[in-house]
């Protein structure tokens, strides 16, 4: 995400949430355990932030894998070069003692069986034929037995499904109390299909997430209508209908001799850093204009 409200939607966080994560991500931590940046992990670039030691944890992936491939190709070479308890190699060629013992029986078979050429005589008076492929006996057919009664295999039914309630949405998520209502339930499965088509639904974790959400931005009364304003704005995520006031963050603003920002709606995390700088007034100052709903 190029933005800092692009990514608290796909975190499913607050804008003022992800200003405050973004914030301690680039600033210096003396107690990181890499040095490099000051422990910083990310800085901003044109169009997003880049991961200050992405190339270093690469790195360190790339050897351990390299580590792993060696063990592996060195076990399966001691495995290739295993002697059995005479001194024999067990495997030599490709072909194990067993099967070159194997192969040897099966040579000297065949040359016993090898035709010698000359032509049998005939049989005198009173002697009977030898017995040749042509006339032994063909060999019993062995029919494979039956399963008994008692071998007979039983299919076992799978386990019932697991019963909802009424204010199920998916995932084993239910609707919070607070916006449980015919409406608000009603307006949960059409946002839930509404998200499907666009093909991208949610997850598990991002359903609860996004559930917490919604109890804490609108009322029983705001949801429905703020769903269907979203569905008909093409939104990725429900926002506030214009014709509900959206609910107050805090008290208003109180008029402050100190106030270096008096007179102004909305102050930024960028105006902050360049008055306060990155430490602990700046924090202190930015809690205060959260309070009053101007950050």
């Amino acid at each position: 995400m190029a933005s800092v409200p692009g990514l608290a939607d796909m975190a499913r966080i607050t804008i003022q949430e992800c200003e405050v994560g973004l914030l301690a991500f680039l600033s210096p931590d003396k107690y990181s355990r890499t040095k490099t940046f000051e422990g910083r992990r990310i800085a901003e670039i044109d169009g997003g932030w880049s991961l200050l030691n992405h190339a270093k944890y690469r790195l360190l992936c790339s050897k351990e894998e390299a580590v792993a491939s060696a063990s592996a190709r060195t076990a399966r070479h001691r495995a290739s070069k295993t002697v059995d308890s005479n001194g024999l190699s067990t495997v030599c060629n490709g072909l194990s003692t067993v099967d070159r013992y194997i192969a040897d029986a099966d040579a000297d078979s065949r040359k016993a069986e090898a035709p010698t050429g000359k032509t049998p005589l005939p049989p005198q008076a009173g002697e009977s034929l030898p017995l040749t492929e042509a006339t032994e006996a063909p060999e019993a057919v062995v029919k494979p037995n039956k399963l008994s009664p008692k071998e007979t295999p039983i299919s076992v039914a799978p386990p019932p499904p697991t019963p909802v309630g009424p204010w199920h949405l998916a995932h084993g998520v239910d609707l919070p109390e607070p916006l449980r209502g015919q409406g608000c339930i009603e307006a949960a499965h059409l946002w839930l299909r509404h998200k499907k088509e666009k093909k991208s639904p949610y997850k598990p974790t991002g359903l609860l997430v996004m559930t917490g959400v919604w109890v804490k931005a609108f009322t029983a009364e705001t949801f429905p209508r703020a769903v269907e304003h979203s569905i008909a704005s093409n939104y990725s995520g429900v926002f506030h209908d214009p014709a509900d006031k959206p609910m107050q963050r805090g008290p208003a603003p109180v008029a402050r001799a100190d106030d270096p920002f008096m007179g102004k709606a909305r102050v930024t995390l960028k105006e902050l850093i360049e008055k306060y700088g990155d430490g602990e007034k700046m924090m202190i100052a930015r809690a205060r204009l959260m309070n009053e709903g101007r950050h």
